[in-house]
């Protein structure tokens, strides 16, 4: 089983772990109020809303609250998963857009 092996340079490691650090501290500093401060929105107003949802075509609250998230809603999850995913999302373009080619 040799050939699924992979090798990680560690320097490539070491700056995307940088770049997902950088990320995630500005994500959390520009949404800091949104993480702290919950206000209630349009989604909330349904106890079993997942049918209700998809009527209204938003498809990624429907998938989050089928599959990752329980009902009653919880509040400070569904930012922070939101930032921890494009965190990542925006660590690896940058690894991706800035890398020097050898």
């Amino acid at each position: 089983m040799n050939f699924l092996k992979v090798e990680v340079d560690m320097e490539k490691q070491n700056s995307l772990a940088l770049a997902l650090l950088v990320s995630l501290t500005s994500y959390v500093i520009m949404y800091g109020f949104e993480l702290t401060h919950f206000t209630f929105s349009v989604d909330e107003d349904f106890y079993d809303n997942f049918y209700h949802t998809i009527e209204l075509g938003r498809w990624g609250h429907a998938f989050l609250r089928e599959f990752l998230l329980p009902e009653p809603y919880v509040a400070f999850f569904t930012m922070a998963i939101s930032l921890i995913i494009v965190s990542i999302a925006t660590s690896l373009a940058a690894i991706y857009l800035f890398n020097e080619k050898k």
